[in-house]
């Protein structure tokens, strides 16, 4: 089979002339990105490029092993990026280029990837994209001396991580949500600290914007979240 780039003017892929929402894996594992080299002497992104799969409707999972010229693809044509950070560190045997995603403004969402790892919260995803950047800039051979062992700078803080799970997976499916601004849905839910077991303890003279929201990013459990509304119906109240 042929992967050469098709130059014909009147030929439209089916994913652009119907407007087709794309979810595949990108550049999952050394395996992944060495098959696709040795068979057709190109990554991921430029096979789904060629094939008129990359559009800003594409989700490319995992996306572990990008180069310099992915990103270009996935910037150029507006696809995004999903981030499944427990089970990249269960399957990967790498860690996602997070930092520089997106630093370099490249469209990304958060995912739980259930068929690879165990936990469906986004919260705890969230946590878990936290503790993956983490453990790249540290770096974990005994080895090797620690201004040596890690990727320095490759960091993202919490606030980063809810932004993907929230605005990014919006941009991810090409959807109106993420956001509490006008002309976007309101998919919203409240989260109750003081509920009766909870795991969140709050105090308001110490805690910042930032810590609050950092406690229940991590600590959150199905018991605090007390209204969920979906496209502004209110689904669940407690």
């Amino acid at each position: 089979m042929s992967l050469l780039r098709n130059t014909n003017a009147t030929y439209k892929p089916t994913a652009q002339k119907y407007q087709c929402h794309v979810q595949t894996h990108c550049s999952e594992s050394d395996w992944a990105r060495d098959y696709s080299q040795q068979m057709y002497g190109k990554t991921d992104a430029e096979i789904y490029r060629d094939f008129g799969l990359m559009t800003n409707k594409t989700i490319l999972a995992h996306s572990i092993f990008l180069t310099p010229a992915d990103h270009t693809i996935i910037k150029e044509t507006g696809a995004s990026i999903a981030h499944c950070p427990l089970s990249n560190m269960y399957f990967a045997n790498a860690a996602m280029q997070t930092r520089e995603i997106l630093d370099k403004d490249l469209k990304c969402g958060l995912g739980s990837d259930l068929a690879g790892a165990p936990i469906p919260s986004i919260f705890h995803t969230c946590l878990d994209a936290v503790n993956h950047s983490r453990v790249r800039e540290d770096g974990t051979s005994t080895y090797l001396a620690a201004d040596t062992r890690g990727e320095s700078g490759s960091r993202i803080s919490f606030l980063e991580s809810y932004w993907m799970a929230t605005v990014g997976g919006g941009q991810a499916i090409d959807a109106k949500v993420g956001l509490f601004q006008p002309g976007f849905e309101f998919d919203a839910l409240v989260v109750d600290t003081a509920v009766a077991d909870s795991n969140i303890f709050i105090i308001d003279e110490m805690d910042s914007a930032k810590d609050k929201l950092e406690k229940i990013i991590t600590l959150n459990n199905r018991q605090n979240i007390c209204k969920v509304w979906v496209k502004g119906r209110l689904l669940i109240e407690k």
